[in-house]
């Protein structure tokens, strides 16, 4: 949603939407607004991998709600497996798996995973176990 600029409320409903002291024409314009501010022309490379089918499911699920579907490609594969031609990167992820105890490096690749601090990783191309 960051990508391409999508406010993360522009789909919702709030409470306040029903006051009194919150003109209804504030929220059309600020709709507006955020509809405007969304970046139409853009080219994103975002991924989105899982061993768990449902999981994969339930992200395509939501990334269609959200209105980003169209930006991301999700498989069904664990992150062991994950290989990738692409030169640079982040991957965000959160590791608590027995089997994947080391990461290795993806060249000029960072990986986020929680706290979410860019952590720097070494150079060869896959993660998890070698």
């Amino acid at each position: 949603m960051i990508g391409i600029n999508l406010a993360t409320g522009l789909k919702r409903h709030f409470a306040s939407e029903k006051w009194e002291r919150i003109s209804s024409k504030l929220w059309k314009q600020a709709r507006e607004k955020a509809h405007n501010a969304i970046k139409k022309d853009v080219s994103l490379n975002i991924k989105g991998y899982d061993i768990n089918k449902n999981a994969i499911k339930l992200s395509k699920y939501n990334a269609r709600k959200a209105g980003v579907e169209k930006y991301i490609t999700f498989e069904n594969i664990p992150l062991k497996d994950l290989k990738t031609d692409d030169k640079y990167g982040v991957i965000i992820c959160n590791p608590g798996y027995p089997n994947c105890t080391k990461v290795h490096s993806l060249d000029s690749w960072g990986i986020c995973s929680p706290p979410f601090q860019r952590v720097p990783i070494p150079s060869r191309r896959y993660l998890g176990k070698p």
